[in-house]
């Protein structure tokens, strides 16, 4: 099945009312149910039911071995979690202070000096928050859904469980049963987003929001139904929409592809050559017995396979000898297995895998974690980065506009953040090279970096942003030490390295720059 990937829904209407919204939705179930019809063939697909599991055979239809090597499923759980297994966090975007020119001046009569520490305080209780809600395995589960099928959904509603830390509490919906809709113009900002689900009476029930509106619509089951007449509005006053679409691999069309369909047909091609030789085998050992010259009765044809796989034939003229021999043709084992191997290699660059098992250039710990395709796939994953990041940053919105608007719980004052404040933290591999992170993090705060900054730059710790806020005590206390111009021990002694700026090989036995101070 070749797909050109889901699509995005639009509509031409400026505002999302009562009164044009039935006609908005049934365009949009028509062109939604089109997009899952794709989706649930790629989950199936990626648990294991694949088209060489349909194969007929001509000849022989005895032995038809259908072998799945599911390549997709193992795309996909590298995927997940190279570039999901450790929590998203967000941290502190920038310091007001470090921007210059009329931005800073404007800025600076706005907030207070020191704002930008009531930011960090604030950032940290808003992981707090997402910490409560899980957000680590629900990213996870969204990742999952997008990375099959191109598209995932997320839900943020205001938390009504007053014992709970959270002001809002945040799921994962099935990209089956939900939809965003844009508006059609060149920014394609969203208008609607939509979330249904099948009543025990066959029917939809859906679940829509604009910026202004909360709509509650039924609709019966097919591509050609329309929504029911009656429906009812409820106020909305976030301001923002809810429902917020992630997408995997979108192009400029709009259409979002899952993490292996490129590679779909090199798949379908893998199982076939991999069915073959599972037949190659079957036949051998079923291999037909001939009879050359030879009589047999129908007792001896039934004492050998049971009467069946027997070919007898017999020569004409004298001299005739008399043969018993199977019948057999085997497979190049070794071509076919440069073949496998082939195939095997381009699914792993098309796909942006590392090729496991295979050792390729140095040995150290850099040299083995960038080799072998890991360089690539480091890249494949920062553009992965981006693209979760612009949906990340409405889900953003939505946290914050809920906080403002229930200013009596948000006792940390979340609501006062601007997206812009907000700095979303990725992390991967955080323990290897540990040890050169830690000099490089060490020499950045030594030579006056932001504590916040050099541990970002540094990445050896899954959040930033807890680590700095953590930390910071102890962090401007040593910086306040060097800037003295000498460092020192914590016993008033100079350090012997103090006029170093940067470790080298004479540090490998040492302990940090730091080491006595903290």
């Amino acid at each position: 099945m070749l797909t050109k990937g889901r699509r995005m829904l639009f509509t031409d209407v400026d505002v999302i009312t009562p009164q044009n919204i039935l006609p908005v939705l049934n365009k949009a179930f028509c062109e939604h149910e089109w997009n899952v019809l794709e989706e649930i063939y790629l989950f199936d697909y990626v648990a294991g039911e694949q088209p060489i599991l349909n194969r007929k055979k001509e000849i022989r239809e005895d032995i038809n071995e259908r072998v799945v090597i599911n390549v997709a499923s193992r795309i996909k759980a590298f995927k997940l979690g190279y570039e999901f297994s450790n929590p998203i966090t967000y941290v502190q975007a920038g310091e007001i202070q470090a921007l210059k020119g009329k931005l800073a001046k404007i800025l600076s009569k706005i907030f207070k000096k020191d704002e930008s520490i009531k930011d960090d305080y604030r950032i940290t209780a808003l992981n707090e928050m997402l910490r409560e809600q899980s957000k680590s395995s629900k990213d996870m589960l969204l990742a999952d859904s997008f990375k099959t099928c191109g598209l995932g959904y997320r839900l943020i509603l205001p938390n009504d469980n007053e014992e709970e830390l959270s002001l809002f509490k945040i799921t994962t919906l099935n990209p089956m049963r939900a939809f965003v809709v844009y508006k059609n113009d060149a920014f394609r900002e969203p208008m609607l987003g939509v979330s249904y689900a099948i009543t025990d009476n066959g029917t939809y029930k859906i679940g829509a929001w604009s910026k202004k509106n909360y709509f509650e619509i039924t609709r019966p089951i097919g591509m050609n139904a329309a929504c029911n007449e009656g429906f009812t509005v409820k106020p909305w006053t976030y301001g923002e929409i809810p429902v917020i679409e992630y997408a995997n691999e979108r192009n400029i069309l709009g259409n979002s592809f899952g993490c292996f369909e490129s590679v779909m047909p090199i798949l379908d091609e893998l199982n076939t050559v991999n069915s073959d030789r599972a037949n190659d085998i079957a036949q051998f050992v079923q291999a037909l017995l001939w009879f050359h010259n030879c009589e047999l009765d129908d007792g001896q044809k039934q004492q050998l396979v049971d009467g069946n796989g027997l070919i007898i034939t017999k020569s004409s003229g004298d001299g005739r000898d008399a043969k018993i021999t199977y019948l057999t043709q085997t497979l190049n084992q070794s071509e076919i297995q440069s073949y496998v191997d082939y195939l095997k290699q381009e699914t792993q660059e098309i796909s942006g895998v590392p090729m496991f098992g295979i050792s390729t250039g140095g040995s150290t710990g850099t040299a083995t974690s960038m080799s072998n395709g890991y360089s690539e796939a480091d890249s494949r994953a920062q553009t992965s980065e981006q693209e979760f990041e612009q949906s990340e940053r409405r889900a953003i919105k939505v946290m914050l506009a809920i906080a403002r608007h229930d200013k009596d719980r948000d006792d940390a004052d979340i609501g006062s953040l601007r997206v812009s404040d907000v700095g979303i933290k990725f992390t991967r591999n955080k323990t290897y090279n540990l040890t050169d992170k830690v000099n490089a993090w060490a020499t950045l705060l030594k030579n006056g970096a932001d504590p916040l900054r050099a541990t970002e730059i540094a990445s050896f710790t899954t959040d930033t942003q807890q680590f700095a806020v953590d930390s910071m005590e102890m962090i401007k206390e040593i910086q306040k030490s060097y800037a003295k111009g000498t460092g020192t021990t914590s016993v008033g002694s100079e350090e012997p390295d103090a006029g170093k700026i940067m470790q080298d090989n004479s540090d490998q036995n040492k302990n940090s720059p730091l080491s006595g101070q903290l």
